[in-house]
């Protein structure tokens, strides 16, 4: 209100200060026109809340225009328990007045970290722009100055940036950044980003870079992740902590991506094109280009945080490495090889856990050469000894394909064929998603140099993901046995009548079915001569 009165209205100052404010301190004025302040006391935001902005220990000197119009200040203070100092510069006050644009300069020094601000700016309407550049040694420090912890993968990976660009506030109130350029380490990304300050802040950003290399960062996460799981959470199974999804409720964005390759450790993506746009807490990332797994990735996927959390994956991929993908998304790696893959799957919970567990949609897989290790399949059924199990073995395969009809975190499957030289399965069963589970019936037919079957064992797969048993299914196999029995004393009994009969008739035949045949034969001859005898014809 007191800015208004004179007719100064910077925008967006009131979102990021509040409304209300507190000096204190010993204040003084000099002869030559310099302003002090010492031991001081500044608060503004919020003042009955916590979270807002408080400086002690504040030592501030403002020297005021003189014959050349110029003004500078000077502070140190404590923020939040840290230490910070600030200068700056405002080269013709008197032209400010009169709503000018004047050069200013903003110099800001917090833990080693070091920003600084060169350009103009004018009051009625506040505008200003200008050359920004930031060296961050110690993010640690500015995170404390806000109140924040530090992160623990923060504590372990260090911090070293920095951010240039040419920043500029609008009338309307929207911060601008072009031709920025921000470094991460030995990561640098460029672009364009605007932020309009509302009710819900507004982000736009057309952002690239060439190569990045997160992988020390997502080794520290995970590093973090486990020990967090050892201490909170010592059993097996998905995390069941919530997810706090609220941060995608405080910003609306709207970002489009364009990356030449991420390597995030043990996943490595290449040739990225994603835009993603986060409406009211709802954001969707279409992938218009993916290199990853080995091959690429197209489709959206969506994380929405209205009214509790869900996600939504439609994805297809395409020349996929299976046991990269498999052992990154399900952390299973026993089964590899190369093909098509297709996802469409919703999961609503408030946790990994819950989200797993409510898993629904389908998924269809096609896959050439590959192997499962753990189990020498053919060798299994060459010599009707499962102990063809354990590390070193290897069941090869020339193709494999499936599809999944997904309901309540369990994954169903009823046409798995797989294909090799001396090897044909087809299985079907139940695997848990939610519960790292599988419950799986199979029939392994081992192939002579004709592919015909030579010998089918029926398999039983159950228990969980990391040791899974591979049983034979003794009632099935008794009972494929007793069939097998019971069709050659079938074929035995037919091979003695059809000689019986021979002997019977005299003549051969090419199974039962053709005794009515050589009957009506022999009996349309018999006639024939009776007839014959009785006209007298006959010999």
């Amino acid at each position: 209100a007191l800015l208004a009165l004179r007719g100064l209205d910077p925008p967006g100052l009131q979102q990021i200060v509040g409304s209300n404010a507190e000096l204190g301190g010993v204040i003084s004025l000099t002869e030559s026109g310099e302003f002090t302040l010492g031991d001081g006391r500044i608060a503004f935001g919020d003042l009955e809340e916590d979270d807002h902005i408080e400086l002690s220990g504040v030592d501030l000197s403002v020297r005021l225009p003189g014959t050349s119009g110029a003004a500078e200040f000077e502070v140190t203070a404590v923020m939040n328990g840290k230490d910070f100092s600030a200068s700056g510069a405002i080269r013709d006050v008197p032209a400010l007045a009169g709503n000018e644009a004047v050069p200013v300069s903003l110099r800001i020094a917090a833990g080693g970290n070091r920003i600084g601000l060169e350009g103009d700016a004018r009051f009625a309407p506040f505008t200003a722009r200008g050359r920004l550049n930031a060296e961050i040694v110690d993010m640690a420090a500015l995170l404390a100055l806000s109140g924040r912890e530090t992160p623990a993968l923060l504590q372990i990976v260090g911090s070293d940036a920095s951010l240039s660009g040419d920043l500029t506030l609008s009338e309307s109130g929207e911060f601008g950044l072009n031709d920025g350029k921000l470094r991460l380490g030995q990561n640098v990304v460029t672009g364009d980003v605007a932020l309009r300050l509302e009710e819900r802040p507004v982000l736009s950003a057309r952002l690239a870079g060439g190569t990045l290399d997160f992988s020390p960062l997502v080794l520290a996460a995970s590093v973090v992740a486990q020990a967090r799981s050892v201490q909170d959470e010592p059993d097996t199974g998905w995390p069941r902590k919530p997810i706090d999804a609220s941060a995608l409720q405080s910003i609306d964005a709207r970002v489009s991506l364009s990356v030449g390759s991420l390597d995030l450790g043990t996943i490595k993506f290449g040739n990225i094109r994603t835009t993603t746009t986060l409406d009211a807490g709802r954001a969707v990332t279409k992938i218009s280009e993916l290199s990853g797994f080995g091959g690429s990735i197209s489709g959206d996927f969506v994380i929405n945080s209205r009214g509790g959390l869900s996600a939504r994956a439609n994805l297809l991929g395409r020349n996929i490495d299976l046991r990269s993908l498999l052992t990154e998304l399900a952390d299973y790696d026993r089964l590899s090889g190369r093909g098509a893959l297709e996802i469409r799957l919703l999961a609503i919970g408030d946790s990994m856990h819950d989200l797993m567990n409510s898993l629904s949609g389908t998924a269809a897989l096609s896959f050439g050469k590959g192997e499962y290790r753990g189990l020498d399949l053919v060798a299994a059924l060459r010599d009707l000894d499962l102990g063809s199990l354990g590390e070193g073995r290897a069941t090869g395969f020339d193709s494999l394909d499936a599809s999944f009809a997904v309901n309540d975190g369990v994954a169903n499957n009823d046409d798995l064929i797989v294909r090799a030289p001396q090897l044909f399965v087809s299985g079907m069963g139940r695997i848990g998603i939610g519960s790292r589970t599988i419950d799986y019936r199979a029939s392994a037919s081992l192939l002579d140099e004709n592919s015909e079957v030579d010998r089918s064992v029926p398999l039983v797969i159950s228990g969980g993901w990391d040791d899974p048993k591979i049983e034979l299914d003794v009632a099935e196999f008794m009972r494929q046995d007793l069939l097998r029995k019971a069709s050659e004393i079938e074929d035995q009994a037919k091979e003695a009548a059809e000689r019986k009969i021979e002997e019977e008739l005299g003549s051969e035949i090419e199974g039962l079915d053709q005794v009515e045949e050589v009957l009506k034969e022999q009996l349309k001859d018999r006639v024939q001569d009776s007839i014959l005898n009785l006209l007298g014809g006959g010999n």
